[in-house]
């Protein structure tokens, strides 16, 4: 992507000189004309003007031009149709009169191209070219990479070419743009960590998650600031917030580094009395479909402990069950077999629990279940059920599902 003849420049500057934003909005500007629309699908000239000034490099035949930019469309004559927008391109953009040369699409030997000469400023080579500077910079000159880093950031609004729906070839390149937003707000994040500027770095996140919500490492930064600023509690809100959404989207448990930060945000949070309403909506946030909640250990012991106080005020009783998968002469099952009958559990335990049960893999054999208000009578017919459920969805008699049934306080972990 990097373009080697692009020298940085700012916007708005005079001399017949074409202002291009892609990055969050396209518009299209001369002396401070807009020429492009300002709201709607960009119209065929536009995608046309697009598409060569993102392939400058090279010639682009009628055929190419006409497969990645209207692929279903049928013309009886395509280099005529191509002809036509371009005419029609040249309209808004170049000053009459003009020629092939003098035009910022020029045509030769049935092919289309850029004409290089073009003057114009392009955000998104703006925005890589300071991303690249400040990279080279970060080692001997920290302050002034940041800089660079915060001008480039400045510049990204958003994904390249959002009007575009879904063409083949802006794909690629918008994935780029956002990946390199995305190292670069990392990289800035940890020069400003190691300057223990951790109020800007949660500036820089707040800013960032109105972009990109799903990156996890964003949110890692963001609670580590929080919590080198002391704010333990809005450390710990980020915490659920990220986790649930991460688990609700897309199905994934918190890492290993985000488990980390969930021990330092306990250790901090020591005696403070926590209010089962956080939990609560814990819950509500991690359910990503009806029935149980699937959680971590840690998080299961926390809800446990919580779901304990709330029910000795409501004189209700809370138990925790375990159902351990072993071979039919109690041994561990081989490996791979335990594997898929845990996985098979799992699935189980998610489809025949109540809406809002909380259970757990506690370890490589064994799940635990949270059941609030449950005696031992009603708890058997719950196991019994799920042995039942999990004998028919898993075959095999060489695991074998046994259950038991605990009061608080919770069994050690083996």
């Amino acid at each position: 992507m990097e373009n080697s003849n692009f020298q940085v420049s700012e916007p708005g500057a005079k001399g017949n000189r074409l202002e291009i934003c892609t990055l969050g909005r396209f518009s299209v500007k001369k002396d401070d004309v807009l020429l492009s629309a300002v709201t709607g699908r960009l119209s065929k000239q536009w995608e046309l003007f697009m598409y060569l000034l993102a392939h400058k490099e090279k010639l682009s035949p009628v055929e190419d031009i006409q497969d990645a930019l209207w692929p279903e469309d049928e013309f009886t004559d395509p280099g005529k149709n191509l002809k036509n927008q371009v005419h029609r391109l040249r309209k808004k953009i170049d000053d009459a009169p003009i020629t092939n040369n003098d035009s910022t699409v020029v045509y030769s030997n049935g092919c289309y191209s850029w004409n290089r000469a073009t003057s114009y400023w392009l955000d998104a080579e703006v925005f890589e070219a300071l991303c690249t500077e400040a990279r080279s910079l970060a080692d001997k000159d920290p302050a002034e990479a940041a800089s660079k880093y915060r001008e480039a950031i400045s510049l990204y609004r958003g994904d390249f070419l959002p009007e575009f729906a879904q063409p083949e070839w802006v794909l690629p390149v918008r994935h780029y743009y956002r990946q390199l937003f995305l190292r670069s707000v990392l990289e800035l994040l940890d020069l400003c960590m190691e300057r223990k500027e951790y109020s800007e770095v949660a500036k820089i996140c707040e800013k960032t998650f109105l972009i990109e919500k799903y990156d996890e490492d964003l949110h890692q930064r963001y609670i580590e600031a929080l919590l080198e600023e002391g704010k333990t509690a809005q450390a710990r809100a980020q915490y659920q917030y990220i986790t649930a959404l991460l688990y609700r989207e897309f199905g994934a448990k918190p890492s290993s580094e985000m488990q980390r930060l969930y021990r330092l945000i306990k250790a901090k949070i020591g005696g403070i009395d926590l209010d089962f309403t956080d939990i609560r909506e814990l819950l509500i946030e991690y359910q990503a479909a009806d029935g149980a909640l699937f959680c971590d250990a840690d998080s299961f012991e926390l809800i446990c402990r919580l779901e304990k106080r709330r029910a000795k005020r409501a004189n209700k009783p809370v138990s925790v069950a375990t159902i351990t998968l072993t071979g039919p002469d109690f041994r561990m099952p081989p490996p791979l077999e335990l594997q898929e009958a845990m996985k098979s559990l799992e699935q189980v335990l998610l489809n025949n629990l109540r809406h809002g049960d909380v259970f757990s893999h506690w370890n490589e054999s064994q799940f635990v279940v949270l059941l609030v208000d449950v005696d031992v009578k009603r708890a058997e017919v719950i196991l019994q059920r799920i042995k039942d459920q999990f004998s028919k969805a898993f075959s095999k008699d060489i695991v074998i599902p046994r259950s038991s049934f605990h009061p608080l306080p919770l069994p050690k972990k083996s």
